[in-house]
């Protein structure tokens, strides 16, 4: 959706149809190829009790990397159960332009914690003098970033990590 459609944006969300954003926002549209688990290698539908897909994505940008920085949950089994974090990245700055959306890197286990189940990662801005100067948000980090994430069997949000990105 257009940035200048958000005020009016009834009826203009679309969905990605494999070539671009031409499917109904209430349609059904093709998943980003690029973070679907093959069948082969244990992926499934959302709708399959043995999981097998990544869900719950959080989306940054980054500054120090110039490109999008996506957390996301990995469903192994029902009712939601996975102990990894994965973590994939979109070096196109303009999501809307051409396929761009759709150009996410293979994800890449970030964190796992047997015997938990962990839900919703997100970065943090680590509130230091950079990155106040810089207005840093959950939506646009630096260099460094607090890692959050719920212990859905705990039933709390904690921060044990602070991812510091390379080039």
């Amino acid at each position: 959706m257009l940035i200048s459609d958000l005020d009016e944006p009834q009826g203009k969300a679309k969905r990605w149809d494999g070539t671009g954003f031409n499917a109904s926002w209430d349609g059904i549209g093709e998943p980003i190829k690029f973070l679907q688990i093959p069948i082969e290698n244990g992926g499934g539908p959302a709708s399959s009790k043995s999981g097998g897909f990544h869900w719950g994505p959080s989306v940054s940008w980054n500054t120090y990397l110039n490109c999008w920085v996506m957390l996301m949950g990995h469903v192994e089994g029902q009712s939601w159960i996975g102990d990894k974090l994965y973590i994939s990245f979109n070096y196109h700055k303009d999501l809307g332009i051409d396929d761009h959306s759709q150009k996410w890197t293979k994800p890449q286990v970030l964190v796992q914690k047997p015997g938990h189940v962990l839900w919703y990662p997100s970065l943090q801005p680590m509130n230091t003098k950079e990155d106040i100067a810089a207005k840093n948000t959950s939506l646009k980090l630096g260099k460094k970033a607090r890692l959050f994430f719920k212990y859905s069997n705990l039933g709390k949000y904690f921060s044990e990590y602070i991812i510091e990105f390379e080039k």
